[in-house]
Order: structure tokens, then C-alpha cells, then sequence
């Protein structure tokens, strides 16, 4: 997780780079199906059987709607032994930070739940838990200051992969009242996303 925070803090520093490298860097973009987008292909996409491989492609980073930047990445999720896969992300970061940043967490069925629960094991003491809807598998937690929520979805041979990371004190406040009742809501208004767009490996 602290690699996780660490890289986010890294891609947070590029937020100033000038308007010219930002438009380079949207010119290279191809725009491809959203990863958080529903379709009627959900149902057949077989987890893990879909789910295992290799896949490599680019991380793309936002910072309040603005394209920062890209870099490489890779993911593989690979069978260990019954209900555990290895669940792996590299990101080859080395122009951000000294080294590249590797993430080698693995993916356990949870049996005491109901069946699509999953937790992801960091290997550090830190555990996740993931649910399978769909073919996406989503969580939500908070470190430190910040609230984050994944998504990791299966389309064909390609794997996307979201993580949107919001302050929790930089939030916009409102209020309502209906009847007697009254509600206040507190809305973020600063959103850091990093969105991989990855192909499956022969």
C-alpha cells in the first residue's frame, strides 16, 4: 500500500508540468471503451478462467480531470494453488521515481463469504477485499487521508484497471431539507485517477 500512496504522490508532482507536454501526450491517445461501462458481455466473462495471463500496456494518470501523463505497465494473474492467484502490477515509474514500482499482492477466495468475495493479501499485514460483479471485481478503502475505491474489468483480451484516489478533506459541503428531515452531503472536489489500459499476452 505505501508503494501504492508513494507512486500516487509521484504522479501528483508532475500535476504542473506545461500545457504543450499535456497536449502531446493526448494526441497519443486512443479512445477506448470505458472501464467502468456496463454491457450485456458481463455474463460471459469467467472468473479467474478469463481473468489468468499476462498483460501489458500503459497507466494513465489524471489529476482533476486533466491528463498528467502515461507509463508502462504489466499485470499478471496467475494460479498459485486452489482459490489463490498471484496478482501482480508493475509500473515502470523509473522517470518518476528511482526505481520501478512492483506491487506483489495475491488474490484469495474467501470461502466465508458469500461466492465472487475475494481478498487481496499484500504480503505486508495488509488486506483488501475485492467483490466480483459482473466482470469487475471493485473495493473501496481508506489510507491515511484518502478514500480510494479500484476497479479491475475484463473485456475480451483486455484488462482495465482503475484506482481513483480522493482527499477526504477536500470535499464540498451542501445541505437539504425535505419535511422535517434535513441532509448534508459532502461531495469531493479533487480526484486523482490512474486508469491501465492492458492487452492479454500470447
Amino acid at each position: 500500500m505505501k508503494k501504492s500512496i508513494l507512486l500516487f504522490l509521484a504522479l501528483g508532482l508532475l500535476a504542473c508540468q506545461n500545457k504543450e507536454q499535456e497536449n502531446k501526450v493526448i494526441q497519443e491517445i486512443t479512445p477506448l471503451p470505458s472501464a467502468t461501462s456496463l454491457s450485456p458481455k458481463d455474463s460471459l466473462s469467467q472468473f479467474p478462467k478469463d481473468w489468468e495471463g499476462r498483460y501489458e500496456g500503459e497507466m494513465y494518470w489524471y489529476v482533476n480531470g486533466q491528463l498528467r501523463g502515461k507509463i508502462p505497465c504489466r499485470h499478471e494473474v496467475l494460479p498459485q494453488k486452489p482459490g489463490v492467484w498471484s496478482w501482480t502490477t508493475e509500473f515502470d515509474s523509473s522517470q518518476l521515481v528511482p526505481k520501478t514500482v512492483l506491487k506483489d499482492y495475491l488474490l484469495i477466495e474467501d470461502k466465508s463469504q458469500a461466492q465472487g468475495h475475494y481478498i487481496l493479501d499484500e504480503q505486508d499485514g495488509i488486506l483488501i477485499d475485492m467483490i466480483l460483479m459482473g466482470n469487475s471485481l471493485y473495493s473501496q478503502f481508506e489510507v491515511g487521508n484518502n478514500k480510494i475505491t479500484t476497479v479491475d474489468r475484463v473485456e475480451g483480451d483486455l484488462l482495465y484497471k482503475e484506482i481513483i484516489m480522493v482527499p477526504k478533506d477536500k470535499v464540498r459541503k451542501s445541505s437539504a431539507k425535505i419535511g422535517k428531515e434535513s441532509f448534508e452531503v459532502s461531495a469531493a472536489n479533487s480526484i486523482v485517477l490512474q486508469k491501465s489500459i492492458l492487452k492479454k499476452q500470447k
